[in-house]
């Protein structure tokens, strides 16, 4: 099984970045766990 670094950090460096890196993760995981009757 792969392990992570212990040192693995992402820095943000303002708010806006932070809310563009929340939406662009929970859609991709959106995309990949919601049914397809859903996304439609």
């Amino acid at each position: 099984m792969l392990e992570f670094q212990k040192n693995y950090t992402i820095e943000n460096q303002s708010f806006e970045d932070f809310i563009l890196l929340f939406f662009v993760l929970t859609d991709d995981l959106y995309k990949k766990i919601a049914p397809d009757s859903v996304k439609l």
